[in-house]
């Protein structure tokens, strides 16, 4: 006989009870007239598309990607499978190679990436080196990403988070004031930045931002690379300190971390 497996029953706050179909329904919430707000701070591309657009993480239509699961003897896609952009975690299913991603119950904003931004680039980089298509032909109307997840953080939930290395959600809540307010300051902060005209020399002020800006970046991926060795060091600090000096240690030896930061992400300057 099957066992029988209970689920919690749903709860925005409680991710053990996220992997049910409630996590793909879209909470009772005016998305029109919020998105009408948005659009009114931001605006839209030429194409129509708003440039940053309210969406829940775990609507299918939106927020998932397709990704080819089988191929022909030319290496072209048959079928596929859809996998979340946005995921708290990941469950294969026994004995099958079928992956389930369960994606965290929180709205989410995120900006548009018009197709000059990257429709060259994808399209050379949509099979892998076996010869095999991983992923349909780029959209020629633009994508969407990451921009803002909507929840309320308390004085300790990220510091946690970060010590475990997890994403921290936050609590849920629904998108408000604040977050247009977040938006209204980011256009004004695009707006009044210093302005380069492309058909003119690059002056040295100029050239010393985009080198300010580029050791930015470039710390940012050096820390990146820092706190995935940290996590690795962590999970297996014993073996290497034995492995290093020889002797056994017990596991109440404190374990040491390297400094961890978190990644930042989107275009528009927050």
């Amino acid at each position: 006989m099957e066992e029988k497996i209970e689920l919690l029953p749903f709860d925005y706050d409680k991710p053990d009870s996220w992997a049910c179909r409630q996590i793909n329904v879209t909470p009772n919430f005016d998305v029109e007239g919020y998105q009408k707000k948005i659009d009114a701070i931001v605006g839209k591309s030429e194409n129509g598309h708003s440039m940053v657009r309210l969406v829940w993480a775990g609507d299918i239509q939106k927020c998932y990607t397709k990704f080819y699961t089988s191929w022909t003897s030319t290496g072209m896609g048959m079928s596929t499978e859809l996998r979340a952009r946005y995921k708290y975690a990941s469950i294969q299913i026994p004995s099958t190679p079928d992956i389930i991603d369960i994606p965290p119950a929180r709205w989410m904003l995120e900006e548009y990436h018009h197709p000059g931004q990257y429709l060259a680039s994808s399209m050379a980089t949509r099979f892998n080196s076996n010869g095999q298509q991983v992923k349909p032909d780029p959209s020629r109307e633009g994508y969407y990403d990451s921009l803002i997840t909507i929840a309320t953080h308390t004085a300790t939930c990220c510091e946690v988070s970060h010590k475990e290395y997890k994403v921290c959600w936050g609590l849920y809540r629904q998108p408000g004031q604040v977050d247009l307010e977040r938006l209204r300051r980011a256009v004004h902060l695009r707006e009044h930045d210093h302005k380069i005209d492309t058909t003119n020399p690059l002056d040295i002020v100029t050239m010393e931002r985009i080198g300010i800006e580029s050791a930015r970046k470039t710390k940012t991926l050096e820390d990146l690379s820092k706190a995935e060795i940290a996590a690795f060091v962590d999970e297996h600090f014993l073996e290497l300190l034995s492995a290093m000096t020889g002797q056994e240690f017990s596991d109440k030896t404190k374990k040491y971390s390297l400094p961890n930061k978190q990644k930042e992400s989107g275009i528009i300057t927050l």
